[in-house]
């Protein structure tokens, strides 16, 4: 009688292999998109606590802090990161990917707009006169 191996195959290693960096590929991606949507929702958060504390200072002092020319929050917006400060703001928002990902802010004096780029490159903007 002939004795019949048993065992696991090349090809049965080889699917399983692939199944598993299938697998692999579908968590990273599902991560990913997890990832950017908490990235987003604490931009719109940041954006949302810069115009409250905007609207104190307006209410204080009645205006905006001016910036004639866009400028990045916390790096070169002088007026509004002074006032951001006066407001005692433990820390000015930063973009949560960090790097040279900035707020944007533009104000007259009577009216502001405060933008950032979501995950999708796609702009983000709170406009006060709207």
């Amino acid at each position: 009688m002939k004795k019949i191996k048993r065992g696991i195959s090349s090809i049965e290693i080889i699917l399983v292999v692939i199944i598993m960096f299938l697998l692999m590929g579908v968590i990273m991606i599902a991560t990913m998109n997890v990832v950017n949507a908490a990235n987003d929702a604490e931009r719109k958060s940041n954006i949302a606590q810069i115009m409250k504390i905007l609207l104190a200072v307006r209410i204080n002092s009645g205006t905006f802090p001016v910036e004639e020319s866009e400028c990045d929050v916390g790096k070169n917006c002088y007026n509004l990161d002074e006032a951001l400060r006066k407001q005692k703001l433990d820390e000015i928002p930063k973009d949560p990917k960090g790097g040279e990902n900035y707020y944007r802010y533009k104000s007259n004096g009577n009216s502001f707009t405060i933008k950032c780029w979501m995950a999708d490159n796609s702009e983000y903007v709170y406009d006060s006169d709207y």
